[in-house]
This record gives C-alpha cells, sequence and structure tokens, in this order.
C-alpha cells in the first residue's frame, strides 16, 4: 500500500498562504483591542469578515465602523492589502526588505502568482509593484482626506481617508463610516467620487498594465494585446 503524499505545488502554497492570513485574522479580529467597547463578535462572523477583507469582495455581516475599533479597522485594512497584492507578494516582499535571498521557490510562486512569462527581474517587479500600491494608494488617501477633514478631526480623517483608499484600490467595498450607507452620504461629492472612481479603475487594470503604460508611454502601438484589452474593456 503505497503512502499517501500531497504534492505541494505553487498552487496549493499559495491557497494555503491565503488560507492561513484568513484564519489568523478571524482570531484577532475577535480580541477586544480589535472591537469597540461593549462589542462581541461571533468566530463565524469574524471568519466571514476576515474571508471577505482577503478577498476583496466588500461583503459584510456587521457594520465595519461601528463593530471594529482604529485597530480592527487598521487590522482589515491590512488583510485588504494583503489579498489585494497576493500573499506570495508580500511574503517575499518582506525577505526582499530585509535582503533575504529568494531561493527558486519563492521565485517560482511569484512567477505563478502573477502569471509572469519568465523567471528574471522577480526582485525588480516586486518593488515596482509594491511601490507603484504605495504611490497610488497615498496619493488617492491625500485626495480623499481634504473630503474628509472638513467632518472629522485630524487623525480620524487620516484613518478614514487611508482606509478608503486601500479598499478602493483593492476593489474592496469596505467603509468604516459607522452609518451602515457606505458612500451614499457622500453621493453628491464629485471630487471624492471621482478619486474613488479613478482608484477602482487602476486597482481593476491591474500593476502590469499601469506599468507597461508607465514605461511605454502613450505610444499605445507599443502596448502588448494583454494591456490593449485591459484598458480599452476597462473604460
Amino acid at each position: 500500500m503505497h503512502a499517501f503524499k500531497l504534492e505541494i505545488t505553487p498552487a496549493r502554497t499559495i491557497a494555503a498562504g491565503f488560507a492561513l492570513v484568513i484564519i489568523l485574522g478571524a482570531v484577532l479580529l475577535r480580541l477586544p483591542f480589535c472591537l469597540r467597547p461593549g462589542v462581541t463578535l461571533s468566530f463565524i462572523d469574524s471568519l466571514y469578515t476576515a474571508t471577505s477583507a482577503v478577498c476583496v469582495t466588500g461583503l459584510v455581516v456587521t457594520d465595519t465602523g461601528s463593530t471594529f475599533s482604529p485597530i480592527g479597522e487598521a487590522l482589515i485594512a491590512l488583510l485588504i492589502q494583503i489579498g489585494g497584492l497576493g500573499v506570495a507578494a508580500v511574503g517575499t516582499g518582506v525577505m526582499a526588505a530585509f535582503n533575504q535571498k529568494l531561493n527558486f521557490k519563492s521565485r517560482y510562486l511569484i512567477r505563478d502568482s502573477f502569471n509572469l512569462n519568465t523567471m528574471g527581474g522577480i526582485i525588480r517587479f516586486l518593488k515596482s509593484l509594491l511601490v507603484a500600491t504605495l504611490v497610488i494608494e497615498l496619493l488617492g488617501a491625500v485626495a480623499a482626506f481634504t473630503v474628509f477633514i472638513k467632518s472629522y478631526d485630524f487623525w480620524t480623517a487620516v484613518g478614514i481617508s487611508c482606509f478608503h483608499s486601500i479598499a478602493s484600490f483593492n476593489n474592496a467595498g469596505f467603509d468604516i463610516f459607522g452609518t451602515g450607507s457606505s458612500m451614499y452620504i457622500y453621493r453628491n461629492n464629485v471630487w471624492l467620487t471621482l478619486v474613488t472612481i479613478l482608484l477602482i479603475f487602476l486597482g481593476g487594470i491591474g500593476f502590469s498594465t499601469i506599468n507597461e503604460i508607465y514605461r511605454e508611454g502613450l505610444h499605445y502601438r507599443k502596448w502588448s494585446l494583454n494591456t490593449c484589452v485591459s484598458l480599452s474593456m476597462s473604460i
């Protein structure tokens, strides 16, 4: 009788990484410092919230702003960011930040995670991805801050702006306004609406498309088929 062996493939490793982040997030979201005073959260609800955040769906079973403390909201934003970038990208990005040499398996995971055609330039690709994400989300947060500062104190406006930018760029429909009405209360604010639309659009077309347009400029004849299709269909 042959011993059962589970082959560890890149796809299974990535899936296991997502599952681990979701479970860890679900456990942390139930801790007292992640919740508003007097609020309790069942494990199934915390698991649902963590899954929704990592898988960037934005579906909720409880009002985010009324349920979670600033620490809990920051954790949800982190889960959204990890889900948007990909567990493999975040993990190897952290390793690269600490000057840890990436082995063949790590590079193979990144290649499969982003459907790259080559193993070359993985570190450069990761750095560009992380920098582009940070810059776009930071600019989005600054733009949103000009709206939120009119309704909230400085640090609350900063927190909401950062959360809103991260959620929008990663196409996750979370909000922390605490009213349960999401963006409806800002439906007449043209500036915030346009900023949100642009963040969603940039996150939707993906880093590869953004990077190619940045590299080649508006010379569309040099764009790849993937970029042409992604951009034209999104528009």
